[in-house]
Parts: structure tokens; C-alpha cells; sequence
């Protein structure tokens, strides 16, 4: 099985750092490790326009800044991690691109079942990432992925110059990082039973709801998974 690590930094430093640290740690021979980084791409702005949503073969129009290699390589994988920093009390300009750029993927649930972790570095008290961190947990359920968990770190500077601490040597990281790694790689293999919330259930019954309306790609994925006549796709 395939684990993706996901650099959402337009930097290699520490969010990239920890990411490594996640990766490295993980021995197991049956998960094949890919990292990339989202800025070694020149991701176009969304330009609102719907087509994927509506038209053959639902993808985005704009196909020359590679996205699509990007979603390939998601689709090919078992668990994901996504490791960010936080800017200006969010996630990175770089992240909500790919994020709006995959609104193809917001209605259908594509990767229902996979498992993957969330992971902020920030130059402030790592309290600071709730928000961050709550937005991306929001987003990965609705693509189906569930969250095995979370870490943030609190980078003592965060901006990779001379007199920063790298992110390995601030106490506790290496084994944090290790720790949410094992677990996640567990998910992966032992694929644990999800049991979702209220939330959960009223945003697929939206969806589902959508889906009836719609029709098109939207209700092709649905009957395809048969999930018209479920509460969740879990159940």
C-alpha cells in the first residue's frame, strides 16, 4: 500500500522536516512512502467556474500547472500525510489552491475509508493551529479520508534562518511525530471501524440530497458505491 506525504509549504523547512521525520520512522515493508511538495508546482488560482463539476471528464479546465499529476498521485494512494505551516492564522495560500483546484472531489467522497494525519508547525503556541487544524479535519472527512490524528509544533522561530532550532532538535518532536506516524501506518493496515457523528451524517445526507438533484457525475458516484440508500458511506 501507498502512503503520501503531502508538503503543503512553498518551502522545504520545517514543515517538510517533520514530514521527513514521519516518513523515515515508518519501517514497515508492506507501506511504499512518497513524499511531494506542493510548491515545487505553480498551482493556477480556481477561477470559479464549475466545469469540473459539470463537465466530461469532470477535471479542471486549466491542465498545463500540474494539478493533475498532483491528483494522480493522490488517487493512487492508501493514507496521506499532510504536514503545513500556519500563516496568518490559517492554512498556507499554496494549500487552499489545491484545495479550491479539487472542488471536483468535494461532492463524491473519493477517498472514503483512507486514513491520514494532520500535522501544523507554527512560530507561535501550538494552541495558535486549532483553527488550522480544524479546517483540515473538516475538509479530509468530506473527501472520506478519516483522520488518524493530529500534531502541531511550535517551531521557536519558524522562519529557517541562522538562529532557528531545527525542527528535529526541539525536544519531543522526533518522538511526537513518530508516534502519530505508527498509529497512522496502523489505521493503514488494520483499517479500524470509523463510526461518524452528526456532523458527519448531516453532511453526507446534504450530499446525497445533491447528488439526487443534480445527477451527472455526482449521481454516477453515488449509485457506483451505492450510498443513495445509506445513512453514511461507513455504514
Amino acid at each position: 500500500m501507498r502512503l503520501l506525504g503531502i508538503n503543503c509549504s512553498p518551502r522545504k523547512v520545517n514543515s517538510y522536516g517533520v514530514l521527513k521525520l514521519m516518513m523515515d520512522s515508518i519501517e514497515d515493508p508492506r507501506i511504499d512512502k512518497k513524499i511531494i511538495s506542493l510548491g515545487d508546482y505553480s498551482l493556477e488560482h480556481c477561477k470559479g467556474c464549475c466545469a469540473c463539476l459539470f463537465r466530461e471528464p469532470y477535471e479542471c479546465i486549466q491542465t498545463t500547472d500540474g494539478l493533475g499529476t498532483i491528483q494522480e498521485e493522490f488517487l493512487a494512494a492508501d493514507g496521506f500525510i499532510f504536514s503545513m505551516p500556519v500563516y496568518i492564522m490559517t492554512v498556507p495560500g499554496i494549500l487552499k489552491t489545491f484545495i479550491d483546484r479539487c472542488t471536483n472531489w468535494s461532492h463524491v467522497y473519493p477517498f472514503a475509508g483512507k486514513y491520514g494525519t494532520i500535522v501544523a508547525t507554527l512560530a507561535a503556541p501550538a494552541s495558535v493551529a486549532g483553527s488550522t487544524i480544524d479546517y483540515m479535519r473538516s475538509w479530509l472527512r468530506l473527501l472520506g479520508i478519516v483522520v488518524s490524528g493530529e500534531l502541531a509544533i511550535f517551531t521557536r522561530g519558524g522562519y529557517g534562518g541562522p538562529m532557528d532550532t531545527a525542527i528535529g532538535d526541539i525536544p519531543g518532536v522526533k518522538t511526537e511525530a513518530a508516534v502519530l506516524a505508527a498509529q497512522l501506518s496502523s489505521d493503514m493496515i488494520e483499517r479500524p471501524t470509523f463510526f461518524p457523528d452528526a456532523a458527519d451524517l448531516a453532511t453526507f445526507r446534504t450530499l446525497r440530497q445533491k447528488a439526487e438533484a443534480i445527477g451527472g457525475h455526482d449521481r454516477e458516484m453515488w449509485e457506483k458505491h451505492g450510498w443513495l440508500g445509506k445513512d453514511h458511506w461507513s455504514c
